[in-house]
């Protein structure tokens, strides 16, 4: 048998990409916050704590993703926008910030409800490992939820 000389061909790997269920492309996209209230880590009032203190961020900083704009067409700050309101929304979202920090909370829900970061504790093998950073978040969304409570509007 004759050896070849030369680089060996390339190994084809063969991606079937109608192999994943609907199951598993369902859990996959879903957001970090959806998945913890699947997996009854959370309840409901927090998870809608979280999208309601996403929502404030966004008020105050804007979108916590990359999109592209033309800042050929950014002269100024709409007229419609109204001072006093995102005053109370500024003072309300430091409030729960501030809160948050006193318990050593603020990290890991601020990158679990704003900028939608897996945390390790939901990864699966890696489960019982980071418990203080699941109790932390827990801890953290019961505050959240508590600053939030009987409000059923957005503010």
């Amino acid at each position: 048998m004759w050896r070849k000389i030369g680089r060996p061909k390339k190994m084809h790997i063969d991606i079937n990409k109608n192999s994943y269920t609907f199951h598993e492309k369902k859990v996959c996209d879903m957001e970090v916050l959806d998945k913890c209230l699947n997996k009854n880590i959370i309840d409901a009032f927090q998870h809608s704590s979280g999208i309601k203190l996403r929502w404030f961020y966004t008020i105050i900083f804007g979108v916590p993703t990359i999109q592209p704009k033309n800042m050929a067409l950014q002269f100024y700050r709409s007229k419609n926008y109204n001072e006093k309101f995102l005053q109370f929304i500024g003072k309300k979202y430091y409030d729960v910030l501030r809160d948050l920090k006193e318990i050593y909370a603020q990290k890991i829900v601020l990158s679990i409800c704003v900028f939608n970061e897996f945390p390790k504790f939901l990864r699966e093998n890696q489960s019982n490992n980071h418990y203080n950073q699941q109790e932390k978040f827990i801890q953290g969304m019961t505050l959240l939820s508590k600053k939030f409570e009987g409000k059923n509007t957005m503010l």
